[in-house]
């Protein structure tokens, strides 16, 4: 498993990419939970990579894919908590598919399972995207104005959305 991790990598090669799942999904059970995480999590990043380099519509289904077996089976949670960052990826992940309503409903479903400190924002800002794909521009912008900018990623995030919906509203001012 190792070895193949360091080969994906290494060669960037996606043949080694679906050996390595291959005997992830095969041999999961003989590792422990935080193996199984770490394994997880170098299959996401070598997804990222693949979809950083343009190579989306390939990597998008296939990190999403991956999201939804760690839910299924409960491993994504650091202690008792869902991560900001995943649930923030999952959710793009899912609009970038098109999923709307399979999307909506993990972000309801799992809402609570955020941390509190970040609960809010995070739910907020992600229904605001969710918003922008359903062309609610007008619902995007109340949302926005509720976010709490609590870290750079939701304020330049927001920002962001911001833009790209004044735009869409034709709104030059």
């Amino acid at each position: 498993m190792y070895y193949q991790v360091l080969n994906m990598f290494a060669n960037e090669s996606d043949v080694a990419y679906r050996t390595f799942l291959k005997l992830l999904l095969t041999h999961e059970e003989s590792f422990s939970k935080e193996e199984v995480k770490f394994l997880y999590a170098a299959a996401q990043n070598y997804c990222a990579k693949k979809i950083n380099k343009g190579q989306a519509t390939q990597f998008i289904p296939e990190i999403l894919n991956l999201y939804k077996k760690q839910l299924a089976k409960g491993i994504l949670f650091e202690d008792k908590y869902f991560p900001t960052n995943a649930y923030n990826n999952i959710v793009n992940a899912g609009l970038s598919l098109k999923e709307f309503e399979w999307t909506k409903d993990f972000m309801d479903q799992y809402k609570e399972k955020l941390a509190n400190r970040h609960r809010e924002s995070c739910y907020t800002f992600n229904q605001a995207k969710y918003y922008y794909t359903q062309k609610d521009f007008d619902l995007v912008l109340s949302l926005l104005q509720q976010v709490e900018f609590t870290d750079v990623y939701y304020n330049l995030g927001a920002k962001a959305l911001l833009a790209r919906t004044y735009y869409e509203l034709n709104e030059i001012e």
